[in-house]
């Protein structure tokens, strides 16, 4: 009998501030390809590999952001956060580039301090 692939625990789990959706925040690729597995996506991290961001589904087909910092640098947590902003505003159809990237700067500030940055 093969267990069930389990949800691994993140550092980091926050609702988007704002908007639907719910970011999980990885610092080992071997979590983060364990959240692959649990979802049912066939999919592995590699070991060059060495920040990611995605939008997914999760199991009950809610929008969820899958990030991914794996070599312990906040420019890096950073860099893919904002990739997570830019998927989340673009999600409820708002241009990051309006009234000066407002929208987008709020966001992006609102998920580096739920990290702890």
């Amino acid at each position: 009998m093969t267990r069930a692939a389990k949800w691994p625990k993140p550092p980091y789990e926050f609702p988007v501030p704002l908007y639907p959706g719910r970011v999980y925040v990885f610092q080992s690729r071997d979590d983060y390809n364990a959240a692959y597995k649990y979802l049912g996506i066939d999919r592995v991290v590699g070991a060059d590999t060495q920040g990611r961001c995605e939008a997914l589904k999760d199991k009950r087909g809610d929008t969820i952001y899958l990030v991914g910092e794996f070599v312990g640098r906040t420019s890096l947590l950073c860099h893919e956060l904002n990739h997570c902003a830019f998927m989340v505003l673009a999600y409820v159809g708002i241009d990051a580039r309006n009234d000066s990237g407002e929208a987008f700067c709020y966001l992006q500030q609102a998920m580096l301090m739920q990290c702890g940055v």
